[in-house]
């Protein structure tokens, strides 16, 4: 096996990155967080101004004249933004605790550790493709965000402006930031949680493969 740190950070990563696409326990808090997004950010609020449960003057004219201000698909990017804090935060800090913790609990690491692979490497594609998940999470709500909007606006009769590139870019990027924080809040979180039963049985220098090699 190669030795350049790059070389084997690249191979983690595209190693985690599969077992974290392949794995339910990640796609079912994924996926809750997506339900959570749009029934809160889209479904209730479209539900009460329909009905006219909003506390709010006026009739329907207000309720068209919400809908069109505040669910429009001009502003999908910022209401996908708005939900990310609350939900998605709460969500990718429990995917940063799967992603680091558990690669401790089942030894994960520790059978990698004695193909050689170093440290860092580990530490560093394990971090990458949690972060490379999240990036692709963000676009996926964005999408989300836009889909859903425009089909309220399609079934009001509203305008259906698109974002422009300009705040779909921005907006995105600080999702990314949003998220990313709770993500490595999680990985953080798992690592302090696993790393006093995994540090002992740590090689303090070395790959495992040349003690074994050397005991037997």
């Amino acid at each position: 096996m190669s030795r350049r740190p790059g070389g084997a950070t690249i191979r983690v990563w595209a190693a985690e990155l599969r077992l974290l696409r392949g794995w339910p326990a990640i796609w079912t808090v994924v996926g809750s967080w997506f339900v959570l997004q749009l029934l809160f950010a889209y479904a209730f609020p479209y539900l009460s101004f329909r009905t006219g449960s909003v506390d709010l003057p006026g009739a329907e004219g207000t309720a068209r004249y919400l809908l069109a201000s505040e669910m429009s698909p001009s502003r999908s990017p910022d209401v996908a933004v708005q939900a990310m804090p609350l939900f998605g935060g709460a969500m990718m800090t429990v995917v940063g605790v799967l992603a680091t913790g558990s690669r401790y609990g089942w030894d994960h690491w520790k059978t990698v550790a004695t193909q050689g692979v170093p440290r860092r490497a580990l530490i560093g594609g394990a971090l990458a493709a949690a972060t490379t998940l999240t990036a692709a999470l963000v676009v996926v709500v964005m999408a989300q965000s836009l889909a859903t909007s425009l089909a309220i606006a399609h079934i009001e009769g509203l305008p259906t402006t698109p974002p422009t590139a300009t705040a779909l870019l921005q907006r995105a990027a600080a999702g990314f930031v949003v998220l990313e924080t709770w993500l490595l809040l999680g990985c953080a979180s798992g690592v302090l949680a696993a790393v006093p039963a995994f540090r002992r049985d740590w090689p303090s220098s070395g790959p495992w493969s040349s003690r074994i090699c050397s005991a037997g």
